[in-house]
């Protein structure tokens, strides 16, 4: 069985691009500190480089696209970036600001990150020539922010007239009226993502029980996906836009589900390790997450079509995992 799974990953990596490789980043206690660090790793699990070593917790990892800088936050929470993460002996990582949750714009040239330092949480972005810092957000306790591909809209989770709304800012538009509510309905609106195209979003909605509905929003209207599931969050679109997965809440587990964009077609994709925590499509049929009870949480891969699952770790804690396919 091991060797099958084996030979489908490999004729997956195969069939993606004979000129891209798979490289994943991720945050490890598999150390002697016993501080979470940045490490890398190649799409086997193999080719281990250990990119931080500091006296706190590294996590939430992320690439520049061209896959020369790092970017990832502490416990505390402070943002640092690795400028020559695709080095042999890569530099140590330099201070930019208080905050989590950075990603790099698609130029690698800014990043957009949360932070509480002006009193509340927001939105921000920061020039990585400069260092400026500038707001993106006007509303107050934005976060859980998602970059379009094309680097022109922001989609995210804000208080808006009392409620926890999804707002679409345009970040072309450079008049007051950037800014739009997406979300329809009155319940809490969490954990929005955007499609290729810009023309859908994907959200979760909580009501006054807690219990969370996936809702797609498409030129105007709102549609619920998982009626009838327990309570679900997290919705990813797929690369294609035709497929949406999803985390459902149970009573002691964090469960994987995947919907066609219509809601139909909804299945639990079975994973290993315990419940899931965070995951990420890397093509229109594997996704990458890591899951796991108590002191041990893994890496791993799932085909959401054939069920198969490959862990890429095995010791200690190993978390947050992002990937670039980069040149070969």
């Amino acid at each position: 069985m091991r060797f099958s799974i084996l030979l489908s990953l490999l004729l997956l990596f195969s069939s993606l691009s004979y000129s891209q490789s798979l490289n994943i980043i991720y945050a490890s206690d598999n150390n002697e500190s016993g501080f979470f660090q940045i490490y890398t790793m190649d799409d086997f699990g193999n080719n281990v480089k250990q990119m931080t070593d500091m006296p706190y917790h590294c996590q939430m990892p992320h690439w520049s696209q061209d896959g020369k800088k790092i970017v990832f936050n502490t416990d505390e929470p402070c943002i640092y970036l690795i400028e020559d993460a695709d080095t042999d002996t890569p530099s140590n990582p330099i201070y930019l600001h208080f905050g989590y949750n950075a990603v790099f714009t698609p130029e690698g040239n800014e990043i957009i990150f949360n932070s509480e330092y002006e009193g509340f949480q927001g939105t921000y972005v920061m020039s990585l020539e400069d260092y400026e810092v500038y707001p993106l957000s006007s509303e107050v306790y934005s976060n859980q922010q998602v970059l379009s591909d094309d680097g022109t809209k922001l989609v995210y989770s804000a208080i808006y007239k009392g409620t926890k709304c999804i707002m679409l800012t345009d970040l072309n538009d450079t008049t007051d009226n950037d800014t739009y509510k997406i979300s329809i309905n009155s319940d809490s609106n969490l954990e929005p993502d955007i499609s290729s195209d810009n023309n859908m979003i994907v959200y979760a909605s909580f009501n006054l029980h807690l219990k969370g509905t996936i809702y797609l929003y498409k030129y105007g209207t709102e549609k619920a996906l998982t009626k009838g599931i327990s309570s679900s969050n997290q919705p990813r679109f797929s690369y294609d836009d035709d497929k949406i997965a999803f985390v459902v809440i149970e009573e002691k587990s964090v469960n994987l589900w995947v919907t066609n964009i219509d809601g139909g077609n909804r299945k639990e994709i079975k994973t290993k390790g315990g419940s899931l925590r965070t995951f990420k499509w890397i093509d229109n049929d594997w996704i990458l997450y890591d899951a796991g009870e108590g002191n041990s949480i893994n890496i791993y891969l799932v085909n959401t079509v054939t069920g198969e699952n490959v862990a890429l770790t095995n010791k200690g804690n190993n978390i947050h995992p992002d990937f670039l396919y980069t040149e070969q």
